[in-house]
């Protein structure tokens, strides 16, 4: 019986939850729904980044940002499941992969991270994700580097135009690096 108890009062939270989420895309409800969805921990961003795979949910990338941000790390994982999901519909992995790329630099080491995932479109995305945050910097240059070979020439692309884009905020350890990989390769 306790099992049954369990099981409702998930539902119900997932069902709450979901309620929240389209209150996001609701002026009148948006405020109040993204404090209450901001302190649901992993189950609000599960129920967020499921909004956003829904192309009928009224949820927009925009509004939920702000809300995966403060949730964290789960929200950031969920994310990633979420790109992983949404990758059979060009909208939901437009929505998701929005989302996904504009956590911004409080999540830096998490796009490191993700840049070796097994997913080229996860690995696409967290490089594009790096290049969106201010200030993505030096600790980035060496993952960035190693994408140049990537044997998905769109991972490879973005990992170019990353550093390309961000050369000047990174100028000074690229080029030890760069020469260090022409001494001694790979390359």
């Amino acid at each position: 019986m306790r099992d049954h108890a369990v099981i409702g009062r998930k539902v119900a939270e997932r069902g709450s939850m979901d309620g929240l989420v389209r209150d996001l895309g609701c002026p009148d409800r948006c405020v109040a729904a993204a404090e209450a969805l901001a302190s649901g921990g992993e189950v609000a961003a599960e129920a967020i980044v499921r909004g956003l795979t829904d192309e009928l949910s009224p949820v927009q990338w925009l509004d939920a940002v702000p809300v995966l941000q403060h949730i964290g790390d789960a929200a950031f994982d969920r994310l990633v499941q979420g790109l992983l999901d949404a990758s059979t519909t060009a909208e939901a992995k437009v929505r998701v992969g929005l989302a996904f790329t504009r956590l911004g630099a409080g999540f830096l080491e998490q796009y490191v991270t993700a840049m070796s995932h097994t997913s080229a479109f996860v690995r696409c995305q967290a490089v594009v994700g790096i290049r969106l945050c201010d200030g993505a910097g030096v600790s980035t240059v060496p993952a960035l580097l190693s994408l140049l070979g990537d044997p998905d020439p769109e991972v490879a692309r973005q990992a170019q135009d990353t550093l390309v884009i961000r050369g000047k905020e990174i100028e000074a350890s690229l080029v030890p690096l760069l020469q260090q990989i022409r001494r001694a390769g790979p390359g």
